[in-house]
């Protein structure tokens, strides 16, 4: 660990912001097939500073598999949530949280799945070379809360046991304005380790994400470890015939959808110097919060390429 390096968790939660509680939780277990870790009825004044939520009752519920600690979604419902979405999902290229990407071993039977279960399908499922005579199947939903899904399928579709989701995250997606500055910031600062990387136009991509044929897009996909779970992936579009014009998805509590990245370091006060050396804006908690699912820690929040809103914890006894 260099200086200007620190080193976080691959992707430990996603936090989506909900209207009801009770309801999106009934979606992530019948639909996805999670389990509810746990859940709280109130969040703490200092959790809710660092979160930037206002006044008013604060719920959150844990999903995930018990097994797995990375790629939960912690969903949280605030008094002054309004329903209203927080990104438009017409406009794949706006910067922010994208998707998150689920593993199946039949996507077909995965997608009526979904949409027996009131999620919309945005795109059927569409083939690509991935290794030598192994071919990925990629479709995309999005759930009542307006949170879009990648499914993913690795090679023929084979029987399974249990739920035809039932996994816990596999891959975040983030749209960012500059792959290298990206780079510079989850490897070069946070110390993830660049897995693959991708450079080319997008036909195969465009009916899902509703783009043009001939967008350029560049894909870099981070881990940490070998955690097959909570890998990180930044995407950067660009169209030669399509002009648009991306903008941030803000961290707005008020809307329903993806809000909040968070993950775990052995070390929030020198991790957070790491990024203030490098001139990125850090909020770091007064003191010592009780983080729900967690208990006490010290914390920081920050923004990523994009706009994408990173929360730091430490590990308990760790509040260094």
């Amino acid at each position: 660990m260099t200086a200007t390096t620190c080193k976080v968790s691959p992707v430990r939660a996603v936090l989506l912001s909900v209207a009801s509680l009770e309801s999106a939780r009934r979606f992530y277990e019948t639909a996805l097939g999670m389990e509810c870790l746990g859940e709280v009825d109130d969040v703490d004044e200092p959790v809710r500073a660092l979160w930037g939520l206002g006044a008013g009752r604060v719920r959150v519920a844990s999903m995930g598999q018990p097994e797995d600690p990375c790629g939960r979604v912690e969903i949280v419902a605030w008094d002054g949530c309004t329903g209203r979405p927080i990104r438009d999902q017409r406009r794949a290229f706006d910067w922010g949280i994208l998707t998150l990407n689920l593993r199946t071993a039949d996507i077909e039977k995965a997608l009526k799945h979904l949409e027996t279960h009131g999620a919309g399908i945005i795109s059927k499922t569409v083939r690509y070379p991935y290794r030598k005579d192994i071919f990925l199947y990629e479709a995309m939903a999005i759930g009542p809360n307006q949170e879009r899904y990648t499914l993913l399928q690795l090679g023929e579709t084979q029987a399974h046991a249990g739920h035809v989701i039932g996994d816990a995250v596999a891959t975040v997606g983030t749209v960012v304005p500059d792959t290298a500055l990206s780079k510079a910031f989850y490897a070069d600062v946070l110390g993830f380790k660049m897995a693959f990387e991708m450079d080319e136009a997008g036909e195969l991509f465009a009916p899902m994400l509703g783009m043009a044929a001939d967008f350029r897009m560049r894909m870099t996909l981070f881990t940490a470890g070998d955690i097959w779970t909570g890998k990180l992936e930044t995407i950067e579009f660009s169209s030669a015939s399509e002009e648009f014009t991306p903008v941030s998805i803000p961290r707005d509590w008020r809307g329903t959808g993806y809000c909040m990245l968070s993950f775990k370091t052995d070390a929030a006060a020198r991790c957070a110097g790491a990024l203030q050396q490098k001139g990125y804006c850090v909020e770091m908690s007064a003191g010592e919060i009780m983080r729900p699912f967690w208990g006490p820690t010290r914390a920081f929040v920050t923004i990523a390429p994009g706009g994408v809103p990173l929360e730091v914890i430490t590990n308990p006894g760790e509040a260094s």
